[in-house]
């Protein structure tokens, strides 16, 4: 890793000419992104070549980047993020194995993996309220607000799901990798 900050610019498709946003925040090596409810902006940051990204930097127009959240495990390695409609930002920590939820009034809800080194990928915020995430061991888990943990097995030898989202009409989307990608979709 170079000693250059990453950058967080606003989204360049808008149909105007790409520049740089003043008020964009330096952070350095900035990995996954979720817009919160609000103004705010949240980033894990991946802080060096033996130090995965298990800080969360909340980021707003105009002022200072401040720390949102730094887990205490080494291991942690955030890799997903996925902001509710509550304010909440989930995320998928696959270096520890466990599932997390920093709420808008900053307490924190972890969840270990029950399936340890499974591979956690991806994570969403379901119509459901629940958080759905994905697991390379061929999982897709379920976390709702009551705190019940489901897990799916999916079908198929070599199913490795990766990407998930919330879509319309109660629907979860899910992208298998190891089998030459297919996406399905589940009703909550």
């Amino acid at each position: 890793m170079g000693s250059r900050p990453g950058r967080i610019r606003r989204s360049p498709y808008s149909g105007r000419r790409h520049h740089q946003d003043t008020a964009a925040a330096r952070v350095w090596h900035p990995v996954p992104i979720a817009a919160v409810v609000g103004s705010s902006t949240v980033v894990s940051e991946f802080t060096g070549y033996f130090e995965h990204s298990r800080v969360l930097l909340r980021i707003r127009p105009g002022q200072p980047v401040i720390p949102a959240l730094t887990l205490p495990s080494p291991l942690s390695n955030i890799d997903a993020l996925a902001a509710s409609p509550s304010g909440a930002i989930g995320f998928a920590d696959f270096g520890a194995s466990q599932i997390g939820e920093l709420q808008a009034g900053g307490s924190l809800r972890l969840f270990g993996d029950q399936a340890p080194h499974a591979g956690l990928s991806d994570i969403t915020s379901g119509p459901d309220g629940a958080i759905w995430y994905t697991e390379q061991a061929g999982l897709v888990g379920r976390i709702t607000p009551a705190d019940d943990v489901t897990q799916l097995a999916l079908s198929g030898a070599g199913s490795e799901p990766n990407g998930i989202a919330a879509g319309p009409a109660r629907t979860i989307w899910v992208t298998e990798t190891g089998i030459d990608t297919k996406v399905s979709s589940a009703s909550p």
